[in-house]
């Protein structure tokens, strides 16, 4: 059987040691697969075969599974992986058995060939929407009772104070945040929320220079706006700002910017918090819907950084229990 398609790689799960999965792998040796990549799991979302199969796969290479679940737990799940990793990169798909048997190509010249791909594209588009619109209710409902959105802050008025003038002292914000007890990144966003010189305006992330234009890595500019210190106490503060990881929420894109105190953003930002060492990145957008849930986009960042995201954000510096 001829196939126009550089590469081929299939891949089976399975869920314990004992399972009988002879069934996929005789399917997958049938299929003209150049190779078969098996994963044995036991939790619910580890499945690091699967990503590196993914990450190997170029523009035109087909993955092929024996069925939909052997790559996704939930039909949210296959959705996102159909639209986000398979069409976005046009790797086809080739579902063995099941009512969805067959190839499947992103770029297809028929609809037939294309229909997963634009089930997956349509139901992306109308959660995107949904997601959007029950957000703007929500805040609109909250603003209506005098209510802002997000969580409480986790720094009092005393603790501000106190932060405030050891960061006066020269102190760096990691020293400062351990002392108090509180996340450095939630530590920092309080501090950057007090000193928010109103005669300096925020560079939007869409208006940062890109990389190639910032300075060297080696330089001690900003890499976004290209701010250098200009004395040692501004050097140690920009220190800390850089240290902190901003994401920024363009529709279904995560961007990832260090940002210096010229081009931080200043509204519409969260912190994620390590349950263990209350440390994270600070996102800005609306990366959760109204019943306070990370969206899909920010969930998968994290878990690309290798955070685990159930039942508690865990940053990678720790090992779950």
């Amino acid at each position: 059987m001829a196939h126009s398609n550089a590469v081929r790689i299939g891949y089976a799960r399975v869920s314990g040691h004992s399972q009988d999965h002879q069934i996929q792998l005789d399917a997958l040796r049938e299929a003209d697969c150049r190779e078969v990549i098996v994963e044995t799991v036991s939790t619910r979302s580890a499945r690091p075969k699967l990503r590196q199969t993914l990450a190997r796969l170029q523009p035109g290479d087909t993955l092929v599974i024996y069925k939909p679940d052997r790559v996704a737990r939930s039909m949210k799940e296959l959705l996102v992986l159909l639209e986000d990793e398979l069409h976005a990169r046009e790797i086809n798909l080739q579902i063995l058995s099941g009512m969805c048997a067959g190839l499947h190509k992103p770029t297809g010249a028929t609809i037939a060939d294309k229909m997963l791909f634009l089930v997956a594209a349509m139901a992306a588009e109308m959660e995107r929407d949904l997601i959007h619109e029950r957000t703007m209710d929500g805040l609109a409902a909250a603003a209506a009772q005098g209510r802002t959105g997000g969580r409480p802050s986790a720094v009092d008025a005393d603790t501000l104070a106190v932060a405030r003038a050891r960061r006066t002292r020269g102190e760096s914000v990691t020293s400062i945040a351990s002392h108090l007890g509180v996340g450095r990144s939630t530590l920092y966003r309080a501090l950057q929320h007090h000193h928010q010189d109103q005669s300096t305006a925020p560079i939007p992330a869409a208006e940062a220079p890109a990389p190639s234009q910032a300075a060297s890595p080696t330089s001690r500019a900003c890499p976004t706006c290209g701010h250098e210190p200009v004395s040692r106490p501004e050097a140690v503060q920009q220190r800390d700002d850089l240290a902190t990881v901003w994401l920024h929420l363009d529709g279904t894109h995560v961007h990832e910017q260090r940002h210096c105190a010229a081009c931080q953003p200043h509204s519409d930002v969260l912190a994620l918090e390590c349950a263990r060492c209350a440390d994270g990145p600070l996102v800005t957008g609306v990366p959760t819907d109204t019943d306070g849930n990370l969206l899909p986009e920010i969930t998968a960042w994290l878990t690309e950084h290798h955070w685990h995201t159930a039942p508690e954000l865990i940053c990678p510096r720790h090992e779950m229990p």
